[in-house]
């Protein structure tokens, strides 16, 4: 009877090995669910700020994992943005949330990802103007969608065009030139350019936003408009543009020679054939 127990024993323990040995492994993206569920079941029986942040952490995780849907990833990415809203860290919810609609143009949840964006502008950043522009852009790109009821009445109906043309206009009034309306058209054009999805209206729109925003003495804000052309284009033709204007900014401006000698190299290397290519090995002598 002994022998028999021991035999029946082994027989077991062999059994278990083997259905563990049979047990398919957990991909990276499974293995990372299962940690989002967990977190998510921590957060929803007493959740707290630290909580919250912990969730964060792990949505985090999974807003930059290519194997999710672009849909899912943004879902990810409007949680984050909420939790640091409510957390009173409204300029990261902000950014966060357009980086995020910036690199996910297919996600079908863009339009509720975008009103938010619109919300934060109005209730927290002061950016009645950057609104306007995003519930515009909204209008043009979903016509006709019940999401866009959701836009609040003291924003009547305005065509991109001429919302567009409002913003440009007051940069150059009569008088001039305003700095306070150029500054106001770069923070609308940022949010603009990751609701758009045309990357030629995109580029287009950066590049405009990067040279009012120099005449307006914003350099540093001129050349996030460049390094986003950049980033995100980098195959397009006009992305060299971005690195031109980037390397006269880095050198007439701040007297950065390397960082502006890096922007050229990069540039000739990359665009060869490039309208500015000549200008670009001149601008590339005075770095010496």
């Amino acid at each position: 009877m002994r022998i028999q127990i021991l035999i029946f024993c082994g027989f077991m323990l062999c059994f278990s090995e083997s259905c563990k040995q049979a047990e398919p492994e957990l991909s990276p993206s499974e293995q990372l669910q299962e940690q989002v569920e967990l977190q998510e079941a921590r957060n929803g029986v007493n959740p707290t700020p630290e909580s919250r942040m912990e969730l964060v952490k792990v949505y985090e995780a999974q807003a930059q994992d290519t194997a999710l849907s672009q849909t899912k990833r943004l879902d990810r990415v409007r949680y984050i943005a909420e939790a640091l809203y409510v957390a009173n860290k409204h300029d990261e919810a902000y950014e966060r949330l357009r980086l995020g609609l910036s690199n996910l143009p297919e996600a079908t949840s863009r339009l509720d990802a975008s009103l938010f964006l619109a919300e934060i502008a109005i209730q927290k950043r002061q950016e009645p103007k950057t609104a306007e522009l995003i519930f515009a852009t909204l209008r043009n790109l979903y016509k006709g969608n019940k999401s866009l009821n959701k836009i609040p009445e003291a924003y009547p109906e305005v065509s991109l065009a001429d919302a567009q043309t409002q913003l440009q206009q007051a940069v150059y009034p009569s008088t001039g030139f305003d700095r306070e309306a150029a500054n106001r058209y770069g923070k609308a054009s940022w949010a603009y350019t990751a609701i758009q999805l045309a990357p030629e209206l995109i580029i287009k729109d950066h590049l405009a936003a990067g040279r009012v925003l120099e005449q307006s003495k914003n350099y540093p804000f001129a050349i996030r408009h460049y390094d986003e052309i950049i980033r995100r284009f980098p195959t397009n033709q006009r992305a060299g543009d971005a690195l031109m204007l980037k390397a006269v900014v880095l050198l007439e401006v701040y007297d950065k020679k390397d960082e502006a000698r890096e922007a050229i190299e990069t540039m000739i290397a990359a665009y060869p054939n490039h309208d500015l290519a000549d200008d670009a090995q001149a601008l590339l002598s005075s770095t010496n």
